[in-house]
């Protein structure tokens, strides 16, 4: 019987596909785990590396895409992979983050099963900047445990790849293809049936590569947006039981709006003296 599914989604990921399933596939468990992977029509040499793993290993599963369904608001994670999933436990890594140690799915098994009061678990994971190389901790926390108190926080507690989590915790409620961070979601859900708790070590790497990408005034509004909107459906979700909690951190992202429009204004006004400047001085000169 199968006791751990690893899912993982990918998309356009051919420089790193092949280190995420070389981690998943070298775990050394007393226990059978399969491992399902979404591919949304990647349009580089993703989905014929995925293939090819598939005939070389019979536990993986393929869901392979001909028409991205992102566009069509159908997600790899809670569409695809979630309820195909078999294991007891569900275990998450994305195509270009990987796992470094091959104890990893074990660790976090037997401390499950130890402690049945958790209804998942975590560990550190270092983020390593694509484009710098630069390496930091992700999300350190003295913390031994988070309660579902603890999800309704500013940013996520924990890295993607380095939960694991009770199948029979997971639900997927309406509002969970309507959000961005869905990440947060999924802590804050599994949280409502039990604690998560933090196995010691760093056991994965999340790739940051973003580096590109220009923090806007109107990509950092969508961001606060995004996360009151987040806040609200969790604070329903939980039946407003930890109301306070919701409401000072979307107290905190309305703040940040505030100031953003401020900035915005701010920038304008110069922006328009400036340009009045210019037109007097130029007509002061003719």
């Amino acid at each position: 019987m199968v006791k751990v599914s690893v899912c993982c989604i990918a998309f356009n990921q051919e420089r790193y596909i092949k280190e995420c399933l070389d981690g998943i596939l070298s775990q050394e468990t007393n226990f059978l785990f399969e491992v399902l992977i979404f591919d949304d029509a990647s349009t580089d040499g993703t989905q014929e590396i995925i293939a090819d793993y598939a005939r070389r290993f019979n536990q993986i599963r393929l869901f392979l895409q001909k028409d991205n369904q992102w566009k069509n608001k159908r997600y790899g994670l809670v569409d695809f992979l979630f309820p195909n999933s078999k294991g007891e436990f569900i275990a998450l890594c994305e195509g270009d983050d990987y796992w470094t140690d091959s104890k990893k799915l074990q660790k976090q098994v037997e401390f499950l099963d130890s402690n049945k009061r958790f209804a998942g678990c975590y560990h550190d994971t270092m983020c390593i900047n694509d484009i710098t190389n630069e390496r930091q901790l992700f999300r350190a926390k003295l913390e031994e445990s988070y309660s579902a108190k603890d999800t309704f926080s500013r940013s996520a507690l924990i890295h993607t790849s380095s939960f694991i989590f009770r199948r029979s915790a997971l639900v997927l409620p309406d509002f969970i293809n309507k959000i961005v961070s869905g990440d947060m979601a999924l802590f804050s859900i599994i949280a409502a049936s039990g604690d998560l708790g933090k196995v010691s070590g760093i056991m994965s790497v999340y790739r940051k590569n973003d580096g590109g990408i220009t923090k806007t005034a109107g990509v950092i509004q969508n961001y606060h947006k995004d996360r009151i909107i987040l806040m609200e459906h969790l604070n329903d979700f939980h039946n407003l039981k930890f109301d306070q909690e919701a409401k000072e951190v979307i107290s905190f992202h309305q703040l940040a709006l505030v100031n953003i429009h401020k900035r915005m204004k701010k920038s304008f006004l110069m922006y328009i003296k400036s340009r009045l400047e210019e037109f007097w001085s130029g007509r002061v000169r003719s």
